[in-house]
This record gives C-alpha cells, sequence and structure tokens, in this order.
C-alpha cells in the first residue's frame, strides 16, 4: 500500500513537472489591430488586407520576452519573429517567425481565414543584384473575367488568373516593357496603359483592363520599378593646399608643387558631385619627387585621379642640423689638439736639471777655447801698447 502510494505521487510529480516545464516558453495568446491569424505549430501566419503596411500585435506567454522579440509594432513587408525565454522555469527559448500574407477577404479581426480563401504573400522589393523575376502580390476577387495568359517579355511571370497585381524591378537603362496579355474570353478587348512603353524612374503602374460584350470587366496591374540612373560625375570642383597656391582647373589630372619641409600637407578635396567620394593617397612622408594622388569615385563607379607631383626647394636652414654637427666636431679636434700641446710642455717642465749638464770633456774644451781667446785678445792689446 505505501510503496503503490508512493509510486502515484512520482506519477503525479511526473506529470505535472511535465506540463509545466513543457508550457514554459509557450504562446498561450496572440491578437493583433488588424486582420487574421492563424497558427501552425510555432508559425503564426497574419491575413491583412491589402495595403496594410504595420500591425501591433499583442501576446502573452509563459516565460519572459527576449528583448526586442516581444509583442510591438510589425512591418508587413518583413518575416518577423517572437522570442519566449522559458529558462527560468525550466523550459528554454522558443522562436515563433510571424508571416504576413495579404488578402480581401479578411472576414474580422482575430478570425482565423478558412481554406477556400485565397491568399499570396506580400513580396518585398527586390534589389537590382537579385532576380528580375515577376513576382505576384495580391489575390484578384473583383474580375468578372479573367486572363489565360500574361507575359513580359525577358522577364519571368509567375502568372495566376486570380492572381492579379505583380512586381517587377528593372535597371535604369529600362524604359519600356512589351506586355503579351490573353483573356479567356475571345471577344474581351484588352486595352494596356501607355506608360508601359515610357517607364519613369521609380514606380510605375501598368494597368490591363478587360471587357467583353457583356460589358464584364477584369483588370491586371503590374507595379514597374524604374532603378534611379546613378551619378557618374567623377570630376573635382577644387583643390585648396593650406600655405599654397595651386591653380586648378577640373579638366587638368597632373600638377607640380614646390613645398618647403613639410612631412604632410593639408588638402581639401572638394567633388562637383554631392553623390561623389574622395580618396587621398600619398600624403605622408613627403620627399623630394613624392606623388600625391587624389582619387575621386562617383555613384557609378567612374573613378578619375588627380595627380600631384612633389619637389622640396633647398634651404640652408632646413638642413641646420649638419653644419652644426659638422662645426661641433671640428671644435672637438681643435680642444684635443691643445690639450695635447698643454700636456708636452708640462712634461718638459717636470725633466730634472742634472739630466741637461754636460759631459766633463765638452766643459774642458770649452775652457780652454776660452782662454785660447783671451791670450790672443791680451797680445792684441799689447801690439795695440806698442
Amino acid at each position: 500500500m505505501k510503496k503503490s502510494f508512493l509510486t502515484f505521487i512520482t506519477v503525479l510529480f511526473v506529470v505535472i513537472s511535465t506540463n509545466v516545464f513543457a508550457a514554459c516558453g509557450d504562446i498561450t495568446q496572440i491578437s493583433t489591430d488588424t486582420g487574421t491569424i492563424k497558427k501552425s505549430g510555432n508559425k503564426f501566419t497574419i491575413y491583412i488586407p491589402v495595403g496594410v503596411k504595420s500591425v501591433n500585435i499583442s501576446a502573452s506567454a509563459t516565460g519572459d520576452w527576449v528583448k526586442g522579440y516581444g509583442p510591438r509594432t510589425l512591418l508587413t513587408s518583413n518575416v518577423t519573429k517572437l522570442m519566449v525565454d522559458g529558462t527560468s522555469c525550466g523550459g528554454e527559448t522558443i522562436t515563433y517567425p510571424v508571416y504576413f500574407e495579404q488578402t480581401d477577404q479578411v472576414v474580422a479581426v482575430n478570425e482565423t481565414t478558412t481554406n477556400s480563401q485565397k491568399t499570396t504573400t506580400n513580396v518585398q522589393s527586390q534589389s537590382s543584384e537579385e532576380s528580375t523575376e515577376a513576382k505576384p502580390s495580391t489575390a484578384s476577387t473583383k474580375n468578372e473575367i479573367f486572363l489565360s495568359s500574361l507575359k513580359v517579355e525577358d522577364y519571368d511571370i509567375e502568372f495566376d488568373k486570380e492572381v492579379d497585381t505583380y512586381y517587377i524591378k528593372v535597371k535604369n537603362e529600362v524604359e519600356r516593357i512589351d506586355i503579351e496579355a490573353v483573356a479567356e474570353d475571345t471577344t474581351a478587348k484588352i486595352d494596356i496603359s501607355d506608360n508601359a512603353k515610357a517607364l519613369e524612374e521609380g514606380e510605375n503602374k501598368v494597368i490591363i483592363n478587360l471587357v467583353n460584350k457583356d460589358n464584364k470587366k477584369g483588370q491586371y496591374i503590374i507595379i514597374v520599378t524604374r532603378e534611379k540612373e546613378l551619378d557618374n560625375n567623377a570630376f573635382l570642383a577644387d583643390i585648396k593646399i593650406d600655405n599654397y597656391l595651386l591653380t586648378f582647373d577640373r579638366d587638368t589630372t597632373e600638377y607640380n608643387l614646390a613645398i618647403k619641409s613639410e612631412k604632410a600637407l593639408n588638402i581639401i578635396a572638394t567633388p562637383e558631385s554631392k553623390y561623389a567620394k574622395v580618396n587621398i593617397k600619398g600624403n605622408s612622408d613627403l620627399t623630394d619627387g613624392s606623388v600625391i594622388t587624389i582619387t575621386v569615385k562617383a555613384e557609378d563607379g567612374t573613378k578619375r585621379d588627380y595627380v600631384i607631383n612633389i619637389s622640396k626647394e633647398f634651404n640652408i636652414f632646413d638642413y641646420w642640423i649638419y653644419p652644426t654637427i659638422g662645426g661641433l666636431v671640428f671644435l672637438l679636434l681643435i680642444l684635443l689638439i691643445v690639450r695635447r700641446k698643454r700636456r708636452k710642455r708640462k712634461k718638459a717642465k717636470n725633466i730634472p736639471s742634472a739630466d741637461i749638464v754636460a759631459p766633463k770633456e765638452e766643459v774642458k774644451n770649452e775652457n780652454d777655447k776660452l782662454d785660447a781667446n783671451n791670450k790672443k785678445e791680451g797680445n792684441d792689446n799689447e801690439v795695440f801698447k806698442l
């Protein structure tokens, strides 16, 4: 009995724990101010009226919302996410993708659409690098008669007779599109708006109208976005250099400039086009023969280089360090010579007097010479007296 009771308690605890932990991180309720919501697993699909660009979403969950991924205003042009962090209560972080589909059969706010309702996904505008394939955008329900075929030369259209709006993005050089439309009703007349033959930059709404003999009508729309023409101006308007005058001309791309001792110059290069970018290279550690290159890159990628050849003027004051070093070396040599002479004189004064006494023989000879001279002088005197 006691064992059975413990088993029951254990099973009950496991069931309760499993239910609690499994629910931790779940979204329990979700609603929007526009459209209807359908949930499939962790995925939410919100059906919205044609033309709605954003919706406000409210939701509650068994867990904390991940910062930036909770209930908020959502743009219908994007696939977005709701993320719930259930780690604090034993669960895990769960991501709920939210998709939007445009339809003109939204019954009421927060009501789920039926399978019989025809919808198509809203597609964002494509960039110039992406495919030029036309994409459907909007379900058609107002048409009384339909096309059996719709083709645009050089573009692939996933045509569906019940889809009445398509998007195409073309390059700037494309000024027209050629459309081939065939109606299911052979009595129907087809009229294509003239702007298909004269596309402007930006968005062009090309309308295809149908009307048959019974005055039944249909309409298809192709939104053609023609890219903006990119600016190709890669000219400079001016070059200014602090402390120097440069006679500038936009068509002259090479200049010679004699500078002083600067290692770098303060250069202001102004492009003619506000869309162009300027890059300066070689303006450091300037020496005689340096080359400064100013590159202008236009919006469309066109480039132009302006070159400044650098020469340096000779100025003795720029090289003061060299004569200074030479003068110091010369002065040092003079000091060494003077010091050496002084040492020699001092050494000579310190020699003992005995070292300089003449030998005895030499002294005797010298005395004899003196006596002989004295005698001679005495004889001369005596003769003079006679």
